[in-house]
């Protein structure tokens, strides 16, 4: 958020929108870094989802087949994954016209084999008049929605989401007719179609990455990312119209209120986070880069070497992808005998996994014991953390840091100075 601050104000970037539902806990923080800076607009959340916004953007049958062409996830049967990616209900009427095609076995778990990809294609192909009068509904909602956000009165406006393909941005140029300028974590290959059609992409960590080559953690994890970014509301399926004004509809999830209860409480500890950095350096903010190397630091330890009592936070805990025709899928699955096969986390369904006693609680605190040990060793000299905190300390604070390191750290008015001193073993 600190890059992005620096990228929107070089750009003179009119609006920041923040793309649900990962961008909700990134807008908040953004706020809060940036609550002082008059040079930088407010971020605004903004509701959307690739369900609600690429139906919207269906205008012909070539949309609806781009659409279709996305991989679904074997084991949804063809009538559920027509209702989850268009939102049509197989009626009567529907299954005797698709009869007529010798379209059959509707409820039948659809596979990846040609056949079966050939099947849904010729479904949607046979349905493409009903596709369209469902998505010219969906449109108009969710365009007066649109203009209640201001977003086509906005001089020159932006998206910011967590990235990835960067469909919603293309979907969305798309439904209102205007190139986007998109800021992202990072981008991966997919993404170039939408560079070559008049969009602009600013990526953090890296534009058009491949994953298998990709050195980043938050790449090569990204349903845990995604999973604790998201916000505790449900995925938005669409917008409506009630009484001239719109009202968002969710999709039903199953377990919502386990998973509410724990990434409300994640999103609480991410944004005391930041208010407590704002504490400490806001002063000193422009003097301040974080690569992504150093900022994927902590993430790093947690989603490669993670210890049982915290990959037991998320055990159980599961999402649902209804554009890929994912019913459920679990960060940790709770089942001993499939964990390895069911869980997105794998390794930390190990860790979870790794003992069926109950964790015990800690009896004292221990130095957390961090893979990068040339920079956090206390015996080490500490080249970068010198090199770092001499970019922002006074000169007359800095000679107290190397006269006596201790002192320092233990007088700080800085919480997060002296949370780091404990992490690093003091």
């Amino acid at each position: 958020m600190t890059w992005l601050g620096r990228e929107a104000r070089r750009d003179a970037i009119s609006d920041l929108y923040f793309m649900a539902r990962e961008g909700w806990v990134l807008k908040e923080a953004f706020n809060i870094l940036h609550e002082d800076d008059e040079t930088l607009p407010k971020g605004k959340y903004l509701y959307g989802s690739r369900r609600a916004i690429r139906v919207a953007s269906c205008r012909n049958r070539g949309d609806i087949m781009a659409m279709a062409s996305a991989p679904y996830d074997p084991g949804i049967s063809l009538d559920g994954l027509l209702h989850a990616r268009f939102g049509i209900d197989l009626t009567p009427e529907r299954a005797q016209l698709l009869a007529k095609q010798d379209i059959h076995y509707l409820a039948r778990p659809l596979e990846r084999s040609f056949d079966d990809q050939n099947l849904w294609r010729r479904t949607c192909r046979a349905l493409t008049e009903d596709i369209l009068e469902n998505a010219a509904v969906e449109r108009g909602a969710y365009e007066h929605y649109l203009a209640e956000s201001s977003f086509y009165t906005s001089e020159n406006p932006a998206l910011v989401d967590l990235g990835w393909r960067a469909n919603i941005q293309g979907a969305l140029g798309s439904l209102t007719s205007r190139s986007l300028t998109g800021y992202y974590y990072a981008t991966l290959q997919d993404s170039v179609i939408w560079l070559d059609r008049g969009h602009f992409h600013r990526c953090y960590a890296g534009q058009g990455l491949s994953p298998s080559i990709s050195n980043s953690v938050m790449v090569h994890h990204r349903h845990l990312m995604e999973f604790l970014l998201c916000h505790s509301e449900p995925t938005l399926t669409s917008m409506k119209m009630v009484d001239g004004r719109t009202q968002p509809v969710f999709r039903p999830e199953t377990e919502h209120l386990s998973r509410r209860v724990f990434i409300d409480q994640v999103h609480r500890g991410v944004l005391n986070f930041v208010r407590n950095y704002r504490a400490g350096f806001a002063h000193v903010t422009d003097q301040i880069y974080i690569d992504p190397a150093l900022a994927e630091m902590a993430f790093h330890q947690f989603a490669r070497f993670p210890v049982t009592i915290d990959a037991r936070l998320l055990l159980n805990q599961s999402f649902e992808d209804a554009v890929g025709g994912i019913p459920k899928k679990y960060i940790i699955s709770p089942n001993i005998k499939d964990h390895a096969r069911n869980s997105v986390w794998k390794v930390g369904a190990q860790a979870a996994h790794a003992s069926t006693a109950p964790p015990k609680k800690p009896t004292n605190l221990t130095p957390v014991v961090w893979p990068f040990a040339t920079v956090l060793d206390v015996k080490s000299k500490r080249p970068i953390e010198q090199l770092i905190l001499k970019s922002f300390l006074s000169d007359r604070k800095h000679n107290k840091y190397l006269k006596d390191r201790a002192e320092f750290f233990t007088d700080s008015r800085s919480n997060l100075l002296k949370a780091y001193y404990r992490i690093t073993g003091g």
